[in-house]
């Protein structure tokens, strides 16, 4: 793991896109903007600047948006998937 991104970090980030996905998929989009929502501020707060915290909050912010009226889950859960991949994986 690299020395920027603190491992604890990393495994709330990663466990709040397994939950931000599963709401998304369950229909509970309320769930999914408040998961997303503690995602970008645990990034904002924990993340040191640089490229991992620009794109949790980017995701984050792109999340919010395609839940914002029809929501576009689809979309939403590549989101997710794709920020989830852009974290190393922890053991």
């Amino acid at each position: 793991m690299s020395d920027d991104l603190p491992t604890d970090v990393v495994t709330v980030i990663t466990q709040l896109c397994a939950e931000t996905r599963r709401a998304l998929t369950g229909g509970d989009h309320e769930t999914a903007c408040a998961t997303t929502d503690t995602m970008r501020r645990v990034a904002t707060n924990k993340l040191p600047e640089g490229h991992h915290r620009q794109t949790v909050r980017h995701a984050c912010d792109r999340i919010t948006a395609l839940l914002d009226g029809d929501p576009e889950v689809a979309v939403a859960v590549a989101y997710v998937d794709a920020l989830e991949r852009s974290f190393p994986t922890v053991d």
